[in-house]
């Protein structure tokens, strides 16, 4: 059984449960109340490490999930897919969908010294950019020597992952 396949029957078995477990709550009319049903979601969240090898580097984050790791900004970081003519932009499936972006004015920064490293979340919507599993992608993200040219946009160095399936 293929991850992608467990990950659904897991699902499918969570709702079936819900049905069959006595104690659910019924409304008038035979309606369930509470949870009733569970569908797999279509967003990925990776793990990026990002190390600073000669200078420091300053890495805008936007909060933290749940483990506490750092999530970049999609303003300074993005998704690349791989194409018949190199590595392109992702693109909104939809003409004229925008993806949210934080302000600039509203980065937190992590700072990484010299021959340190730290982690990172990037996360995406397979359905918003049109990706599927097993589809060549990367991520560029935009990192600083300091805050305040971070701050100011300029100066920027675009960092580039190693190329990843997609789950």
């Amino acid at each position: 059984m293929t991850q992608t396949s467990l990950t659904n029957w897991k699902a499918l078995s969570a709702t079936a449960a819900l049905f069959l477990t006595p104690g659910i709550a019924w409304c008038q009319g035979g309606k369930p109340t509470g949870i009733v049903s569970v569908e797999p979601s279509s967003s990925v969240s990776v793990r990026v490490e990002v190390r600073a090898s000669g200078n420091q580097l300053v890495v805008p984050y936007c909060g933290e999930d749940e483990t506490g790791i750092r999530v970049l900004c999609s303003g300074a970081a993005a998704l690349e897919v791989a194409s018949g003519q190199g590595w392109v932009p992702a693109r909104p499936k939809k003409e004229g969908q925008i993806p949210g972006a934080v302000p600039r004015e509203q980065w937190r920064t992590a700072i990484i010294n010299s021959g340190g490293r730290r982690y990172f979340v990037f996360s995406f919507s397979k359905e918003f950019f049109g990706v599927r599993q097993g589809q060549r992608l990367r991520i560029k993200i935009g990192t600083w020597a300091d805050a305040e040219s971070m701050k100011a946009g300029t100066s920027a160095v675009q960092l580039t992952s190693p190329p990843f399936g997609c789950p």
